[in-house]
């Protein structure tokens, strides 16, 4: 049990190596769920390797080890590309250290599907009606499992009247480096940079970057920065994440723009792995409505009615996958905002 955090600066000190869990050679799983179920309480653990927000990490651990008892899940959460190399590196050594990925290198795992490296979804919620040859299972492997309510977040004490939309942001009143900003790391965020422009014209990047703001990593650092006054306003906020602090009397607050964006998370196992069956039932409970729960709290859900979740803006576009994996996109968009941002 237990949730690992591993920087981009170790991974690449370590090689991207990985130990397989219990030394066990890899297999693939059974074919029915009943005897997937079985094989999956005896291989007893399954290692994910996730982006998702720590809190999420954790709800999700919590409530699949109270539903699966015999299986311990074992999450290394990964931030940013380096997952891809990792990955790459594990397949050749013959070493994998996961079973199952929820993560957002697209191309990579776009890739990898048209190969046939991923396993299809035997159970019964996984390779249902609600997921099946929908747009939210891509290419029958690739599940859609997490959708991130991402918006503006503000501290209440230096903001009292914020933005309803993105557009607000340009405003020059948040000028001087009151603004902050994830840098374009990875393709979520460069899709949504590339989605302002789409929506607020070529020369909104041109505004921001204007306003001198700040630049963090990730939504945690970010939020980090509000709330000791860093910086005043965000965007990149997490609800998932200033929801708690909020509630707790932190001087934080966020609201979803309309128009919204938002990015996903991409659920993929391997055909062979050190836990092929637990992947399974990993996979299956993550496109369950208690998964959705886990996944989607204080988050959205692709699946309708979903305690918990977030209510979408009216104008809501998701991550727009046939971009984001084309060959050479991500390069290329993320050297125009460097020169954009003077990064």
């Amino acid at each position: 049990m237990g949730i690992a955090v591993v920087a981009a600066a170790l991974l690449a000190a370590c090689g991207g190596q990985a130990a397989a869990p219990g030394g066990g050679g890899m297999s693939t799983a059974a074919s029915t769920w009943d005897e997937v179920l079985k094989k999956a309480s005896e291989e007893g653990t399954v290692s994910l390797y996730s982006a998702l927000l720590p809190e999420v990490n954790k709800e999700l651990e919590t409530r699949f080890e109270k539903t699966y008892p015999d299986i311990d899940l074992k999450i290394t959460r990964i931030v940013g590309p380096e997952v891809s190399a990792k990955l790459d590196a594990e397949l050749k050594s013959g070493s994998l250290g996961a079973d199952i990925v929820n993560h957002v290198n697209y191309e990579w795992a776009k890739t990898k599907a048209d190969e046939g490296l991923f396993a299809e979804p035997v159970g019964p919620n996984g390779a249902g009606p609600e997921w099946k040859g929908t747009p939210y299972l891509i290419d029958g492997v690739l599940q859609t499992s997490a959708l991130t309510a991402l918006g503006i977040a503000w501290n209440t004490e230096k903001v009292t009247d914020p933005p309803a939309t993105y557009e607000g942001l340009a405003d020059p009143k948040y000028g001087g480096g009151q603004l902050g900003l994830v840098d374009n790391l990875a393709a979520p965020m460069a899709d949504l940079y590339a989605w302002l422009e789409d929506t607020y014209g070529a020369d909104y990047l041109t505004k921001l970057a204007a306003l001198k703001p700040k630049f963090y990593p990730s939504a945690v650092p970010l939020q980090e920065a509000l709330l000791s006054g860093e910086i005043s306003i965000a965007l990149w906020g997490a609800n998932s994440t200033v929801k708690p602090i909020k509630a707790s009397g932190g001087p934080i607050d966020w609201l979803m723009p309309d128009p919204g964006w938002a990015p996903m998370n991409l659920g993929y196992m391997f055909k062979e792995s050190n836990n092929p069956n637990a992947a399974q039932v990993l996979f299956d409970f993550m496109a369950s409505a208690e998964g959705q729960e886990s996944l989607a709290k204080d988050n959205l859900s692709v699946l309708p009615n979903v305690a918990g979740a977030v209510e979408a803006p009216k104008e809501l576009t998701l991550l727009d996958l046939t971009r984001a994996t084309k060959p050479g996109w991500l390069g290329s968009a993320q050297s125009e905002w460097k020169q954009t941002f003077g990064r």
